[in-house]
């Protein structure tokens, strides 16, 4: 092995028992759920991975622990947390591969403000920095472009979007969370690069909700949060939506999205939806990106560095 392998393998077991010492110091259990399901969670964007089986029909490699670990709480389990393989078609570059690994965990009886505490604690412990930042979307459009994102006219976003990038201003993108997305991406996470900021970001709007609960003080918004240290994504968290009929709607939404996108149709999620009626108790969870988390703690560029057998090397 030669030094600096040796030395990023020794730094990931390092960080990976740092995790556990600190999830298990809370009360959490480690579980290890299913990589291979017959449902998948149906996101507009991200595409799991289909076997197919002889015997069993269609199985998917999990994009996320999520549909089996909320089945989990469902069926009577504490706050659990698991890190793990998950998989996502057709994401591979610098910050993505097909294959990664996920740390997730459920928090019964969290909160939002009880998650981005652990990050915050994530944020101090493994990357030796100072508390995040904690900003809403909507102050942190107002701030970075001067605009109000649940707002303002759908054609201030395209402008916006023509100005950073002018190859997709002829109509390619035209919902606007897509064009929020661009700007998200382009201008506030590039800001955030270059200044080196450690940020939260909290309360998405709602057509962003994925899994959230819609906040008490404005329906527009959602108990989504995302965790971005110089610019770079490290994790995904929501105070989790529990009312098994939203959920129902919101994946049939997804899936009409996914319908004009073009992508593969995904099936109803069954038997995780089964599980929410039974009642999935008050939880917050959070899905935060591990081999990320080693590069940003490793001040390395790519997932390459941290990822010795990529998808260029499988």
């Amino acid at each position: 092995m030669n030094e600096s392998l040796g030395a990023c393998v020794r730094d990931r077991a390092v960080l990976l028992r740092s995790i556990r010492k600190l999830l298990d110091s809370r009360g959490f259990l480690e579980v290890t759920p299913p990589c291979l399901m017959s449902e998948a969670i149906i996101d507009v964007y991200i595409d799991p991975l289909g076997l197919q089986q002889e015997r069993l029909g269609t199985r998917y490699l999990q994009t996320s622990p999520e549909l089996a670990m909320k089945r989990l709480l469902c069926d009577g389990a504490p706050s659990i947390y698991a890190i793990c393989p998950a998989f996502r078609a057709n994401e591979s570059g610098q910050h993505h591969n097909t294959e990664f690994t996920l740390l997730e965990w459920y928090e019964l009886g969290g909160t939002s403000r009880s998650a981005i505490d652990l990050l915050q604690r994530l944020t101090v412990e493994m990357l030796q920095r100072a508390p995040c930042e904690v900003l809403t979307y909507q102050d942190a459009f107002a701030d970075g472009l001067g605009v109000d994102p649940l707002a303002c006219d759908i054609t201030v976003l395209r402008d916006l979007v023509s100005q950073e990038q002018p190859s997709l201003s002829q109509g390619l993108i035209t919902q606007r969370d897509d064009l929020l997305d661009v700007l998200l991406a382009t201008r506030l996470q590039t800001e955030w690069s270059e200044k080196k900021r450690s940020v939260i970001l909290t309360r998405y709007p709602i057509s962003q909700a994925a899994l959230a609960k819609p906040c008490a003080d404005d329906p527009r918004c959602a108990e989504r949060f995302e965790w971005f240290v110089d610019g770079i994504e490290l994790a995904n968290g929501y105070d989790e939506l529990v009312d098994a009929e939203r959920l129902r709607s919101r994946f049939q939404s997804n899936a009409e999205r996914r319908t004009l996108e073009g992508r593969d149709d995904l099936p109803m999620p069954a038997r995780f939806l089964a599980a929410i009626e039974k009642g999935l108790p008050p939880c917050s969870g959070v899905a935060v990106g591990v081999d990320r988390l080693l590069m940003v703690q490793r001040n390395q560029d790519r997932l390459s560095d941290v990822m010795p057998l990529t998808d260029d090397a499988v």
